[in-house]
């Protein structure tokens, strides 16, 4: 019998889709900071991204680094435990993978594959994003955060700063700063990845206003040395895509936390920091802001026969 998944129509992703996929996302309100249309088309070449709809569902399939094809967990409103077998197997057919893979599936759709007993889902620690209170960055109150209180008190000291939004005059100065910032990284097994993102904030910014991107920058003495940009996530939390300070300034990357959480967010209750990519440097400055919670991502699989 031939898989219905043949059927599906498939598009590489593309600005133009964006209110198709974004009214998706938003009924569904994902908990994971990757589900937003701004990562996705941040990241839309590295993955090469292609959308298509399995009756209304939207179903999102790429290439990893290795070159196997995989999908994104798909997104609906009611989605049968029967889908994501029939994903997998069409991997297998279409593509020949040997271990076809949904990836960073959010734990409550896994947990509606609990009644198939030929789905194995793993859990990915490195993809586990970081959620915090968003009061906590802003105000960094108590003994947890007296550090990092000292460190913004001694840049209050030292520089001539200014938090404004991010708006098209900053463009061209905060993908300088990336430029800069990915100069001082050079681990071979990284370059890809970081020459990808590097690619994709450019795109993201010099398009931003055909995204729901929101963003700040912090000035010194006029000029841009850090900026973030994140998105709306869901009815009550903001995500953090991207944030990147001038790495010879101290300190500067705890500022641009404290003042985006702050100025960018409105009455956003939470904030979703995304993942570590399982860097041990960056997961304990992650865990340093003492996270309410990690959401937990899974790679679903079929079970070995």
């Amino acid at each position: 019998m031939t898989n219905p998944i043949t059927a599906t129509k498939w598009k590489i992703l593309e600005l133009d889709d964006k209110e198709i996929i974004t009214s998706r996302l938003d009924s569904y309100q994902p908990l994971a900071g990757h589900l937003t249309f701004t990562n996705l088309i941040l990241w839309k070449d590295y993955y090469q991204f292609q959308w298509g709809l399995y009756e209304d569902i939207l179903l999102i399939q790429g290439i990893s680094s290795k070159g196997n094809h995989l999908f994104l967990q798909p997104i609906g409103s009611t989605i049968s435990p029967e889908l994501s077998p029939l994903l997998l197997s069409w991997l297998a057919e279409n593509y020949k993978e040997n271990t076809p893979s949904i990836i960073k599936t959010e734990e409550r759709f896994l947990a509606n594959l609990s009644s198939n007993h030929n789905i194995l889902g793993t859990e990915n620690r490195d993809d586990f994003d970081y959620l915090y209170n968003k009061t906590d960055l802003v105000e960094l109150k108590g003994k947890k955060y007296h550090s990092k209180k000292n460190h913004l008190n001694a840049f209050d000291r030292n520089y001539n700063w200014q938090f404004q939004p991010l708006d098209n005059n900053h463009i061209d100065e905060c993908i300088a700063i990336a430029e800069t910032w990915y100069k001082t990284r050079t681990s071979p097994e990284q370059d890809t990845v970081l020459q990808a993102e590097l690619k994709g904030i450019t795109y993201v910014l010099n398009n931003r206003q055909h995204l729901r991107m929101q963003g700040g920058v912090i000035l010194i003495n006029g000029h841009v040395e850090a900026f973030s940009l994140g998105d709306t996530l869901n009815n009550n939390t903001a995500v953090i895509h991207i944030e990147k300070a001038n790495p010879a300034i101290p300190h500067l990357s705890s500022l641009i936390n404290q003042q985006s959480s702050q100025n960018t967010w409105g009455d956003l209750e939470y904030i979703n920091r995304e993942n570590d990519v399982g860097d041990p440097g960056l997961r304990q400055a992650k865990l340093s802001y003492r996270p309410i919670e990690l959401i937990k991502k899974f790679t679903i699989t079929l079970k070995s026969s």
